[in-house]
C-alpha cells in the first residue's frame, strides 16, 4: 500500500497500489517533479550569476 493511496482513501481501496489510485495522473505528477526541479535550477543559477557580480 502506497503513501498516495492512503491519502487518497475517497477513491482507492485499502489495498490499491501507486498505479490503482483514481485521481493519480501521471503526467501530472511527473511534471510537477519536472517543474520544482527546473526552478531549483534557476535559483541556483541566479544566485551563482548574483555571487559573481558581488565579487566585481
Amino acid at each position: 500500500m502506497s503513501l498516495l493511496c492512503d491519502n487518497k482513501t475517497t477513491s482507492c481501496s485499502d489495498n490499491c497500489t501507486f498505479w490503482d489510485c483514481k485521481d493519480f495522473k501521471p503526467a501530472d505528477y511527473f511534471m510537477s517533479g519536472i517543474k520544482g526541479m527546473v526552478k531549483t535550477i534557476r535559483y541556483l543559477r541566479e544566485s551563482r550569476l548574483e555571487a559573481g557580480n558581488n565579487e566585481s
